[in-house]
């Protein structure tokens, strides 16, 4: 092969490897784009009744701000504002039977992932655990509490930079029937120090829109030209 085309491919294939580079990078941010858009809560008309039903209501009663909610229930089933905010006020008006009822039906309408319908419940069975054990039955809270326990700390293993479970875990250590102080652990400070391990699957899913745009370019770049 004569050498004059040898250097004009060698050349070439530097240009082809910079735009193969560019051109992988954009894609997986537009992909990253798309899968943080489908899990984002959007601000549609079901958001904004949540809003409305939640306006000046520091004094209103949550049974009265949920039958605001509950007019709208057949539309809304899909929004994971709505259910979320919905389910908080059935347990706090110790409607748990209702509220498990409630993810039900929001599952079928795909409002959350499997993982988030998992926190959910978890937050549904360690409010009935304190009202239970309020109630004189110690045994049953416990069951629930584990429950809601168990269910946390999974989803902590597999989502460490994930908050909402350490926000469950904290509230079960806040019970004070349940642990003794001095056995209390500080799910907060877990959550500090996994999120500071930097090279677990929190640093990766910590990165915001253009840092895997340039991890990704610098790494074809440097993999395609070796």
């Amino acid at each position: 092969m004569p050498a004059t085309f040898q250097r004009r491919l060698r050349a070439l294939s530097t240009t082809v490897v910079v735009i193969l580079s560019v051109a992988l990078a954009g894609a997986l941010a537009f992909a990253l784009k798309r899968f943080e858009n489908r899990r984002s809560p959007k601000d549609n008309a079901c958001s904004q009744l949540v809003n409305e039903a939640f306006a000046n209501a520091g004094n209103t009663a949550d049974s009265v701000i949920l039958q605001r909610l509950l007019v709208h229930q057949d539309q809304c089933l899909g929004n994971a504002t709505y259910v979320d905010r919905a389910r908080r006020l059935f347990t706090n008006t110790q409607q748990f039977d209702k509220a498990r009822l409630l993810l039900e039906n929001a599952d079928r309408q795909h409002a959350f992932t499997p993982d988030e319908l998992k926190a959910q419940n978890a937050w549904i069975d360690l409010a009935e655990a304190h009202s239970v054990w309020v109630n004189g039955d110690e045994a049953n809270a416990r069951v629930l509490r584990d429950q809601a326990i168990a269910a946390a700390d999974s989803l902590r293993i597999k989502w460490p930079e994930w908050s909402l479970p350490y926000r469950i875990l904290d509230d079960a250590e806040s019970e004070s029937w349940a642990v003794a102080n001095s056995e209390k652990r500080d799910y907060y400070r877990q959550e500090l120090d996994t999120r500071s391990r930097k090279w677990n699957g929190a640093f990766i899913r910590n990165l915001s829109d253009w840092q895997p745009i340039v991890f990704t370019f610098l790494i074809s770049l440097v993999g395609i030209l070796s």
